[in-house]
């Protein structure tokens, strides 16, 4: 069903890196071709399987793997996000928040303990990853069931949230009995949008249900709803019948396969997984990574062919300087620190004069909204509307400026690279490296194997708002979720009235208020120490990759050349030898006609 992975590519830089192997083993630019020939050999197409309770996510994940192996049932049951990876064993991996890993045997029982109505602390266990031996995910697949997004614990509407924007194809399901309520809307403008509508796939769950007559003008209105909230006047909506199709499945009954309305969607992943723009993104990414690797390796070459040039003398030359420009370590990276260290004061700095402007102003109007507020239903200002408003303006203020913050990083990149070439050119001048560029890789990754290399990277600026979203949103996100849950707030309510409860409501506002803003100071201030951290790390990495590599390209060609002058020396030395026993012979051969 899934088509393979683009080996035409796999195969051009395994080529290359097989050549460069064999040519240049020191190369710097082999490893980053081994590295992204390792993460496209490893990378997974995901898809993410999202909606509400009792919408039949597990059902339709079951009859995409054709097998009865997600728990389902009328009741909401799905109370982990699960992982379903390819494997020849069945088994089921838990994965802890602690770290830890269970593996258990698979069956119906073990996957019982994770469900909404087992007795089990869902705060403990990060996720569940599942190995089945099903031919939809031969190709490197996972296939993602998540709780319901109407999930009320927030440490599993975290984790599903963090899932979403690395998905490759995201199927939201929605009930054709109760089309589109406030929590579905919500969710995909707040989380949805934000990446593009492209790779969502819309099922119309529970066709099976609708009498046939309904079902024409039911879909019409599901499709005018998805048009507004989306803005895509053509949304990918498809009718289903999850039950029919798992059904028609298991019991090969290929009339209800049919009429399920299953196979279009499968066709629609298929489709989405070679044209769809993330599939384009990801492809680019890689093509971008092996065009930087062939880039430098081309430098190398040039650099290579301008020593064989040299004479012995300016090789050794070379190997001298090289030897005192590392004998100095030590100096130019105390120093390289300190500047670093600079930056990212300034940088930090000005993020957070900005989100400090931003927190005030979204303060004054929550503050406001209290004030004005008329309504009867106090819960549902504190519970709903106050946090919605919180959470929507923190999507707008991260939207408008964490590629500006991102933008000041690969400043900062641009500027470390810069200054510790022109610094080493100084001390060393070996043509064919004037150019060279050190490239850092900041891109936001996603480990869903849980093992493994989990890089896969498409450069620096990849993933964009995302990246520092999904750092923050365990930090400013969760907190405000149950805003009123503060005991002494629900004590008043049940003794207030409105509008002697408005300066209670508002000082529990302005204590969480302060709360998120601390805690999200010290997460964007984590972020960019830890964003910096990686340009030290990989610049200094990089850097002394590279100059390994100098150091032993012009090794080779020193040793090669003096190979060749002692072969030179002791090839002229026979051809000597020879020639005196040549005179010799002949003077003796005069002695004998004497």
């Amino acid at each position: 069903m899934i088509p393979a992975r683009d080996s035409t590519l796999v195969e051009w830089v395994g080529e290359f890196r097989n050549s460069t192997e064999k040519l240049l083993p020191d190369s710097s630019a082999l490893a980053k071709m081994r590295e992204l020939f390792e993460d496209m050999e490893q990378d997974y197409y995901t898809i993410v399987v999202a909606g509400e309770f009792k919408h039949g996510k597990s059902t339709f994940v079951n009859a995409l793997l054709g097998e009865q192996i997600m728990p389902s049932d009328v009741t909401p049951t799905t109370a982990t996000l699960n992982a379903v990876f390819y494997g020849s064993q069945p088994q089921v991996h838990v994965l802890k928040t602690d770290g830890g890993t269970e593996i258990h045997e698979l069956t119906s029982g073990i996957l019982e303990r994770y469900t909404a109505n087992a007795d089990f602390n869902p705060d403990e266990i990060h996720h569940l990853k599942i190995f089945y031996p099903s031919s939809l995910l031969e190709n490197r697949i996972v296939l993602v069931d998540t709780p319901g997004v109407n999930d009320l614990n927030q440490h599993r509407a975290a984790i599903t949230h963090r899932f979403i924007p690395r998905a490759d194809i995201i199927i939201l399901m929605l009930s054709m009995t109760a089309p589109l309520n406030g929590t579905e809307q919500s969710f995909i403008q707040q989380y949805l949008l934000r990446h593009g509508t492209d790779h969502i796939l819309f099922a119309a769950n529970f066709s099976d249900r609708i009498d046939e007559e309904e079902e024409e003008e039911t879909m019409e209105l599901l499709r005018r709803r998805l048009e507004r909230i989306t803005g895509n006047p053509n949304p990918l909506l498809f009718k289903l019948s999850a039950r029919d199709a798992l059904a028609g499945r298991l019991q090969s009954k290929e009339e209800l396969i049919l009429t399920s309305g299953i196979q279009a969607v499968e066709e629609a992943i298929r489709s989405k997984l070679i044209d769809g723009e993330k599939a384009k993104a990801k492809v680019a990414g890689r093509k971008w990574r092996f065009q930087l690797a062939l880039q430098e390796l081309m430098q190398e070459i040039e650099a290579a062919l301008a020593l064989s040039e040299e004479s012995m003398e300016g090789l050794q030359a070379h190997l001298d300087n090289i030897g005192i420009w590392k004998s100095r370590q030590a100096q130019w990276e105390e120093q390289l620190i300190e500047y670093i260290r600079q930056h990212e004061d300034e940088i930090a700095f000005m993020a957070l004069k900005s989100f400090d402007f931003f927190g005030e102003k979204l303060r004054a109007e929550a503050e406001q909204r209290v004030q004005f507020y008329q309504g009867s239903d106090i819960k549902g200002l504190t519970e709903s509307q106050l946090p919605m408003l919180i959470r929507l303006e923190f999507s707008h203020w991260l939207d408008q400026n964490t590629d500006a913050i991102q933008q000041l990083l690969l400043e900062l990149e641009k500027a470390v690279s810069a200054g510790l070439m022109q610094s080493f050119r100084e001390s060393v001048q070996i043509r064919g490296y004037r150019e060279v560029r050190i490239n850092v890789d900041l891109t936001d990754t996603l480990n869903v194997n849980g093992g493994g290399n989990p890089h896969v990277k498409a450069g620096l600026l990849v993933g964009g708002a995302s990246s520092i979203a999904l750092m923050l949103g365990g930090t400013f996100l969760i907190p405000i979720i149950g805003m009123a849950g503060l005991p002494f707030l629900q004590h008043k309510m049940a003794e207030k009235k409105l509008e002697s409860m408005k300066p209670d409501v508002i000082l529990a506002l302005n204590s969480h208020l302060d709360t998120v803003y601390d805690k999200t100071r010290v997460a964007i201030r984590s972020y960019i120490a830890q964003a910096v951290y990686e340009i030290h790390r990989q610049s200094i990495e990089e850097f002394n990759r590279l100059i390994r590599g100098m150091e032993s390209a012009v090794q080779n060609e020193l040793s090669m050349k003096r190979n060749a002058a002692e072969r030179e020396h002791h090839f002229q030395k026979e051809l000597k030898e020879l020639l005196g026993k040549a005179f010799q012979s002949i003077e003796t051969l005069k002695e004998d006609y004497v």
